[in-house]
């Protein structure tokens, strides 16, 4: 009886480990071809970018590049943040001069 119910659980083992190998194997199939078939797109994607005719592609707007250097100006402001503020007598920030 115990070896009937050993012999049970060892083909049981068996055919779970088979049926997971089957699926694992079925899985990277599917996962290979989906990954070829992107890695052609990206390809067809990156020659038509190359073939593609950039002529028509109008130049950047003048004023547009104004804003932009504006902006980027007040970004990287010219005091460093680093410094520690100075204060006077009355608790009040001086404005340092340098």
């Amino acid at each position: 009886m115990d070896m009937a119910i050993i012999a049970a659980v060892l083909l049981s083992a068996l055919g779970n480990g088979i049926i997971t190998v089957f699926i694992g194997r079925t899985i990277a199939q599917g996962l290979r071809s989906e990954f070829h078939q992107l890695d052609q797109t990206i390809a067809e994607a990156i020659s038509k970018i190359i073939e593609a005719d950039l002529s028509h592609i109008e130049p950047p707007n003048p004023f547009a590049a104004m804003l932009a250097e504006v902006m980027k100006g007040k970004l990287n402001p010219s005091i460093e943040v680093n410094e520690l503020a100075e204060r006077d007598l009355t608790g009040k920030f001086v404005k340092k001069y340098k």
